[in-house]
């Protein structure tokens, strides 16, 4: 642990410079219409990206935050153990699968750290700049390819691939602990 305010607010400004970048068409309708809600590319991202995102930099910024902790990955690796680790496209905030709310701040934090260590960290902010600038804003998959050199569906294809190679052989999370 560190200090929780600094988390919280590493954490919540990212949110702002992530969410408030605008580039291209967008910030010319910025200009024209003002800081309109509809006009904020970013804001069109699944939460597993918002909140992956600030997990990730809050981790990243401070001494401590959750990518650093152990029930994030915890989490992960339990579910990679069982073979149930779900879809990228299904880490929605609404759902009633465990662990339900969080499955977007676990899973987003825990992908985009894999995407930061074997793609640079620095391809995170890309990613963001490129999102920022794209005409159509549910099209983040081409600027995650633009960014990182893979789509995020082929980058979850691989990194799924990374939890079975950690997690083979380990015991069933099931089974109760040796001793």
């Amino acid at each position: 642990y560190d200090s929780w305010f600094e988390e919280i607010e590493t954490h919540e400004l990212t949110h702002t410079f992530h969410l408030d970048r605008t580039a291209g068409w967008w910030k010319v309708a910025q200009d024209v219409f003002g800081r309109a809600p509809l006009l904020f590319p970013n804001a069109y991202e699944p939460a597993w990206i918002t909140e992956g995102l600030a997990v990730y930099y809050e981790s990243a910024l401070t001494g401590a935050g959750r990518v650093k902790g152990t029930v994030s990955g915890m989490i992960v690796r339990s579910t990679a153990q069982r073979g149930s680790v779900p879809d990228w496209d299904s880490w929605s905030l609404a759902t009633t699968r465990f662990p339900y709310g969080d499955i977007p701040y676990d899973y987003g934090a825990e992908f985009l750290d894999w995407i930061a260590t074997t793609r640079g960290s620095a391809t995170l902010g890309a990613f963001v700049e490129r999102a920022s600038r794209r005409p159509v804003p549910f099209t983040y998959n081409g600027a995650a390819e633009g960014a990182f050199g893979i789509t995020f569906a082929a980058a979850w294809r691989e990194w799924r691939a990374s939890l079975d190679a950690a997690t083979r052989g380990l015991p069933s999370p099931a089974a109760p602990i040796p001793g």
